[in-house]
């Protein structure tokens, strides 16, 4: 296990994400929990936590065209349900899963 906690600019993020940047700005906005640490230049650093919270985000709006508040209520709920051990499980996985994926892209570009 590695102590190193990876962080993401908003440029990697959208990258990954495959929407603009003003959009995840406008969704850290309207989320109030979504909440990237800034660097001392003053610029967001996305944890795998919020990546993975920005990737649910854009799940729901975009395949299962929930409106934001829509998909903001589904992301409270699913953060406060009972089955938070099993959801922090597949947190983990889907925080592996984009390290990976975010990896690999970077090494077809090399």
């Amino acid at each position: 296990m590695s102590f190193f906690s990876p962080s993401y600019t908003i440029g990697e993020v959208s990258s990954l994400l495959g929407v603009r940047s003003y959009t995840i700005r406008y969704w850290e906005r309207e989320i109030q929990y979504l909440s990237p640490r800034k660097d001392s230049y003053g610029n967001r650093r996305f944890s795998l936590k919020e990546l993975s919270l920005l990737y649910r985000l854009n799940y729901l709006i975009s395949i299962n065209k929930y409106t934001i508040k829509g998909a903001k209520e589904r992301l409270w709920q699913e953060m406060t349900s009972n089955d938070q051990n099993i959801r922090s499980q597949i947190n983990i996985i889907r925080a592996d899963l984009l390290a990976i994926r975010f990896r690999l892209m970077n090494y077809n570009r090399g």
